[in-house]
């Protein structure tokens, strides 16, 4: 309920989001995660699951949400 509502209230903007849920992050069309304060990944979160790096080790466990 949440994710679709954000959805619709930032179509056509950019938003920087911080979050820990896979399923918040999953709605993002881009995904960066920084490690040591630097960009150590990005992309979309579907893809960083697939290259089983840092994003996946954080959120492997949890099921994409589309």
């Amino acid at each position: 309920f949440l994710v679709e509502r954000l959805r619709a209230a930032v179509a056509g903007k950019t938003v920087l989001l911080a979050s820990q849920r896979l399923s918040t992050v999953s709605a993002a069309d881009r995904a960066v995660v920084l490690h040591e304060g630097r960009v150590a990944e990005s992309g979309p979160p579907a893809e960083l699951l697939a290259a089983g790096g840092l994003f996946a080790e954080l959120f492997g466990d949890e099921s994409v949400a589309a």
